[in-house]
């Protein structure tokens, strides 16, 4: 029967048409791959979920970011017992020479560039937090840095007069 062979032929055409888009699809230049991924999870307090990106791409407009530069994998928490904020980047490749961080009154950013690897991020907090109380280590690649809150002053309890 026709009918069949005209099946066999259609599905063939639309087979060799997948196989060369596919083909086309995970087919990438090794200069200018983009790398993105993210990691999800809920904060402490379960009110809202969390989401870090990482990688050589611009999460928001999805263009690879300046040449050579990535978005390094971080996570942050807070400690109850220290009352302090602890970010965990990952950074392979670098050495503590490499590093840099600035901080201001509710943001860190960390920058690190060594000769082949290049990473940049700034990590923003939803309260102010005190730069000068920033301590940081590097080790095996890992940096971990420690930010206190800016606690407010304690306040003095007023006795209000009733009329």
């Amino acid at each position: 029967m026709s009918i069949f062979r005209d099946f066999d032929r259609m599905f063939r055409d639309m087979e060799r048409e997948i196989e060369e888009l596919m083909r086309r699809a995970f087919t990438m230049p090794s200069e200018g791959a983009k790398t993105f991924g993210y990691t999800m999870y809920w904060d402490s307090s379960m009110d809202k979920p969390v989401i870090r990106y990482f990688g050589n791409v611009n999460p928001t407009t999805g263009e690879l970011l300046e040449e050579g530069w990535r978005i390094p994998y971080t996570e942050t928490s807070y400690d109850k017992d220290k009352k302090k904020y602890l970010i965990i980047a990952e950074l392979p490749g670098v050495q503590k020479k490499d590093i840099k961080l600035k901080a201001g009154s509710n943001y860190v950013t960390l920058t690190a560039e060594a000769e082949d690897r290049k990473y940049k991020k700034q990590i923003d907090f939803d309260e102010e937090i005190d730069p000068n109380s920033i301590k940081a280590h590097f080790k095996n690649g890992l940096l971990e840095i420690e930010v206190a809150p800016v606690s407010p002053p304690e306040e003095e309890e007023t006795e209000i007069e009733i009329e």
